[in-house]
């Protein structure tokens, strides 16, 4: 059976019902191509603030007939000038902006032209690109010749690349943990589909992208726009993507500028240095890295607490020695995160590169000012070391000895008219007043000479630092009061052993036990004269109780007040360690370098039309200041596990927490503050 051309049916078969012949219908001639609509400009014209120099090439520095052009990116909604170029005509222009930077993947283009009082325009508008025109004052501010539709021209101040300043949507992170891990090889498609299902997400919430950042610049600027007159588009969907363009304008513009004169630079000098301090340097690192395995020794006597949680000068010669050991590879570190950062527009790169900088040079400040302040502290120690030594005698005698004394026979006479059980207020009262006068008498009597030049050696210490100072005020602070400490864990031990007493006993009373296998309390059953005995003991027991909660409170108060001084020093340590110093300069020296956010503002002048400032939002004191409390994740490598006597046994994974450094008891559990 055969297919006629003509027809466009079986020939063989006829058909009954209708004798017509159905004839396919002619083709229609191919219509010409439309021609392609002339590009629409940007809603949005950003250009900077001040007007950078124009780069004129070597070839056109004294061409008659040169003209100055905007070039950059051009987006859907937003386009960027990045900078001006004098060529002949627009296609030198372009041919200049594709031999410089195809390489690099960065598609520039001739956004328009611009002119001066000496540059008046000498091309038409081009119609292969978005074509706009400015004309530059040396009085007045730019301004933009009115396009079909309407562009509003935003001004911004381009970031200086050699002061690390940069533009962000969201505030600089100070803390590196923060920022996520490198990636691998399965993270970015993982990271692609959150990002869909984030997108859809917002889509059915009807908060697309559009309209966020809309709404963002609608608040920043400080124009009402929802009243008919001062109406304008603000739907900037490629924010992000125009400061991206802004972070990377400096450094592609200075790719076009001729290459300047520079100094020749000798590399010989440092390497031959660093040759020769090579075999120093390792032995240093050698004696520090010894030094820090010691601090982290742990006493088995002790269940295991290391030696630097037994005394804060170790653990402040522990953080001194890491952070030096951390310095050469942070700054190497630095080197390669800023010379990345200075030729992308990752935002994530420049805020790391920017962070490792900021937490490196806080460290140095930290360090600097300590060994200032110490100086001083130093020299008015020792200078008065003879009065101040004689003052803590003094102070001693009258406050842990002398006091604790007359506390003790207080309690033994009926203190606040609560009448104590005598007896054993009595074995209480004598057992602490023996232990008081063999402390006075063996340890406090022969180291009280000493007092002087032991104050000596703690002003001696500031020549290390303030913290230095402060961490050796603290071991002498609990050396001078260890009596007391020791009466505490006394009176601790007899009150706990008191209440697990009364809890047994108080089962027997009402004919319950303790299953220690189930852990709970079931029902028993006891013989009369098991349930007589116990019911004896359980009153006796009850009628203790007082006396040996007063005299654990007496203790507890006292621990407390002690406790509270280790505290305070504690406090400062951390302050003096961690206190985020060079991002408080920064805020007020350069804020740019603490980028906060971006704001739009209108510049209102009598002389000039309205316009619209794009600047850096500066970073919340606030938020550099709350950043104490992870600041130690910067300045120092916090050690792997930190145990103490009382946490070991509650859990034995218990991990030491890098954000509690600045807490002033747990940043460090000494041995003196355990139980």
């Amino acid at each position: 059976m055969s297919l006629s051309p003509a027809l466009g049916r079986p020939s063989s078969v006829t058909s009954r019902r209708s004798s017509a012949i159905y004839q396919l219908p002619p083709l229609a001639p191919p219509s010409p191509p439309l021609p392609a609509p002339p590009p629409t400009p940007a809603q949005f014209l950003f250009f900077p603030l001040p007007t950078p120099k124009a780069i004129t090439p070597k070839a056109q520095a004294n061409a008659q007939h040169a003209q100055l052009y905007l070039f950059g990116w051009n987006g859907t909604h937003a386009s960027l000038v990045a900078g001006l170029l004098l060529a002949i005509d627009e296609n030198d222009a372009q041919q200049r902006l594709d031999s410089t930077f195809n390489h690099l993947n960065h598609h520039l283009i001739i956004l328009g032209t611009a002119s001066t009082s000496s540059n008046p325009p000498l091309d038409a508008p081009s119609t292969s690109s978005p074509s706009f025109h400015i004309h530059l004052s040396s009085t007045l501010s730019p301004t933009l010749t009115p396009t079909t539709p309407p562009t509003t021209l935003i001004l911004y101040t381009p970031p200086k690349r050699s002061q690390l300043q940069f533009l962000s949507l969201v505030p600089l992170q100070l803390d590196l943990n923060s920022f996520d891990a490198p990636p691998t090889p399965g993270s970015s498609t993982a990271a692609k589909k959150a990002e869909a299902e984030a997108r859809k997400k917002r889509d059915k919430e009807g908060r697309t992208e559009e309209h966020v950042l809309g709404e963002k610049l609608r608040r920043s600027a400080k124009l009402d726009f929802t009243s008919p007159s001062n109406a304008m588009p603000v739907a900037v969907a490629d924010l992000e993507e125009v400061v991206d363009w802004i972070n990377l304008a400096p450094h592609l513009t200075s790719l076009l500028s001729p290459p300047s004169p520079s100094l020749r630079s000798s590399i010989s000098f440092p390497s031959t240095l660093a040759s020769i301090l090579s075999p120093p340097t390792r032995l240093v690192r050698a004696v520090a890295q010894g030094i820090l395995t010691l601090t982290a020794w742990e006493l088995p006597l002790l269940g295991g607490t290391a030696l630097k949680d037994l005394s804060a000068t170790v653990q402040q010669i522990d953080t001194r020695l890491t952070q030096g050991l951390s310095w050469p590879s942070q700054y190497s570190l630095i080197r390669t995160t800023l010379s990345a950062s200075s030729q992308t527009s990752d935002m994530p790169t420049l805020a790391l590169g920017r962070a490792h900088y900021i937490q490196f040079y806080n460290t140095m400040w930290l360090i600097a000012n300590d060994m200032i302040v110490g100086s001083a502290f130093t020299s008015f120690v020792c200078e008065n070391s003879e009065y101040l030594g004689g003052l803590l005698g003094r102070l001693v005698q009258e406050y842990t000895l002398t006091s604790l004394r007359e506390l003790l026979l207080w309690l033994n006479d009926w203190p606040g008219g609560v009448k104590l059980n005598f007896e054993l207020a009595s074995i209480f009262c004598d057992g602490f007043l023996w232990g008081t006068g063999l402390w006075e008498e063996l340890i406090f009597a022969p180291l009280l000479p000493f007092l002087p030049t032991m104050v000596y050696l703690l002003g001696l210490s500031g020549l290390l630092g303030t913290t230095m100072f402060f961490s050796f005020a603290s071991d002498l602070l609990a050396l001078l009061t260890f009596h007391i400490f020791v009466f505490y864990l006394m009176a601790t031990s007899i009150f706990r052993w008191h209440l697990s007493m009364l809890g047994a006993l108080f089962n027997i009373f009402r004919g319950k036990k303790f299953n220690v296998l189930r852990n709970r309390v079931e029902p028993a059953v006891y013989e009369v004269d098991q349930l007589l005995l116990g019911t004896i003991l359980f009153t006796l027991a009850a009628f203790l109780f007082p006396t040996v909660l007063v005299y654990y409170l007496a203790f507890a108060a006292s621990r407390l007040g002690i406790v509270a001084l280790h505290a305070a020093m504690e406090t400062a340590l951390a302050f003096m360690n961690h206190f985020p110093l060079f991002a408080v300069m920064l805020r007020f020296k350069d804020p740019a370098r603490l980028p906060g956010g971006l704001q739009f503002e209108l510049d209102t002048s009598p002389e000039e039309e309205p316009l619209l400032r794009m600047t850096v939002r500066p970073r919340s004191l606030a938020l550099a200041l709350l950043s104490l409390s992870r600041f130690s994740s910067l300045t120092c490598l916090p050690s792997k596990r930190r145990t103490t006597p009382s946490t070991s046994r509650a859990s034995s994974s218990s991990t030491y927490n890098s954000q509690d450094d600045w807490l002033p008891i747990t940043a460090r559990s000494t041995f003196w503050e355990g139980c």
